[in-house]
């Protein structure tokens, strides 16, 4: 009888400590405070984020609403060479759009273009780059107001 007592509370303990918990993803950065001041446009592109070392991997950039509706994005290598393996759109609405790209940006092809569905008011973009690489990279938007940034 007294070895019941014993296994009871056991098993109360085995069980509180096989709880799920949140997987967490290492390596992240995440921006905590958006970007005070108006984001400025220089020839039809707003500045996002700049520099970023790739070598962080994921990097959540959010978006200010001033920025407004995004038709299209711009990824470029400011130093050395960099990887965009993916990037992750998280829409207003509570939409999330995933694009594979697996760019390689450097001193001969310096940016690549992300061509979005419709013009959509974005919350936050989370960009994977390679880690192994010691370049940096800025994002730029196309301004809705501006059209479409030509290529």
């Amino acid at each position: 009888m007294r070895s019941i007592h014993i296994f009871i509370p056991l098993l109360a303990v085995a069980a509180g400590t096989a709880t799920a918990q949140p997987k967490e993803e290492s390596g992240n950065r995440v921006r905590i405070m958006a970007p005070k001041s108006k984001p400025k446009a220089s020839n039809g592109w707003i500045e996002l984020a700049s520099p970023i070392p790739a070598w962080h991997g994921t990097e959540f950039i959010i978006v200010p609403p001033e920025a407004g509706s995004l038709p299209q994005l711009r990824v470029d290598a400011l130093d050395g060479t960099v990887i965009v393996l993916r990037v992750r759109i998280y829409y207003a609405g509570g939409k999330v759009q995933n694009m594979e790209l697996g760019r390689r940006l450097d001193p001969r092809h310096k940016s690549t273009l992300i061509d979005l569905p419709a013009p959509k008011r974005i919350d936050e973009i989370a960009l994977t780059t390679e880690t192994y690489t010691r370049g940096t990279y800025a994002l730029y938007a196309a301004s809705s107001e501006l059209g479409v940034a030509t290529r």
